[in-house]
């Protein structure tokens, strides 16, 4: 189990400058939900660096149950409000096919009901023999491939779309914003993630996010947005600090 040693703030930082928010009513548009999976719903790299893996024992889990319990809530509650309001829910890996579900199946068994209902890609198994050892490709083709369909579909029911996008890494942001050129006045909203964290601090982003939610879903305009971790001095507490336009909170987890 993760030490509460030192004192985290995690911070969310709008990278768009413009002008004043718009909000819309969450039904005024139609919105397509794309997620990755390690490290942005599932700590993997952390779970890895534990030495855990598919064929970990019970007794090998056993100290990590408690805050893998605590993560798959934050998962379930993110998965059951983006099924809710978008028109269709991705997962968009570069793992290999079939690893969510293994993987959700062995840390996080309460969410596997979820993914029936989701649309699980590996970009990797689509596009790795084409693109060999360029992951950037993967993600890219594949954001492509499944998502500009649903986009041109609802522009020819005259409906306007929104991407929401979250993701650890620069390659999903990059990856949904290039789709602004083949659709244009399509709403983008991409939340990039703090890389390599633990479960505890994925838990507390996903928790953060879902605070959030219906702000960031109901922006009119491109929403970009970062978390960030900054350690400090020792201390027996975590704060938390979400900072986003016009709203500062600060709350406290031991």
């Amino acid at each position: 189990m993760q030490e509460a040693s030192e004192k985290e703030d995690f911070s969310l930082h709008n990278k768009i400058e413009g002008s004043q928010t718009q909000i819309i009513p969450l039904n005024d548009n139609v919105h397509i939900t794309v997620l990755d999976w390690d490290d942005t719903l599932l700590a993997s790299t952390y779970l890895d660096l534990k030495g855990l893996t598919l064929s970990s024992t019970a007794e090998e889990m056993k100290p990590f149950l408690g805050e893998l319990d605590l993560l798959q809530t934050q998962v379930i509650a993110i998965l059951s409000w983006a099924l809710k309001i978008s028109l269709k829910v991705f997962v968009i890996t570069n793992a290999e096919n079939g690893w969510v579900q293994k993987s959700c199946d062995k840390f996080m068994l309460r969410v596997l009901p979820l993914l029936k209902n989701i649309s699980v890609v590996s970009a990797r198994s689509l596009y790795e023999s084409r693109y060999e050892d360029d992951p950037i490709s993967w993600k890219f083709y594949a954001f492509k491939s499944e998502l500009i369909p649903c986009v041109k579909m609802q522009r020819a029911l005259k409906k306007k779309c929104c991407l929401f996008q979250m993701g650890d890494a620069d390659i999903e942001r990059n990856a949904i914003f290039s789709l602004k050129k083949e659709c244009p006045g399509v709403i983008i909203k991409s939340i990039k993630f703090a890389t390599k964290p633990t479960i505890l601090q994925l838990e507390r982003q996903l928790q953060l996010v879902f605070n959030h939610r219906d702000y960031v879903y109901s922006r009119k305009e491109d929403v970009d947005l970062m978390l960030t971790i900054t350690n400090h001095s020792a201390s027996t507490q975590n704060n938390i600090s979400e900072h986003i336009p016009n709203k500062e909170i600060t709350a406290s987890a031991s």
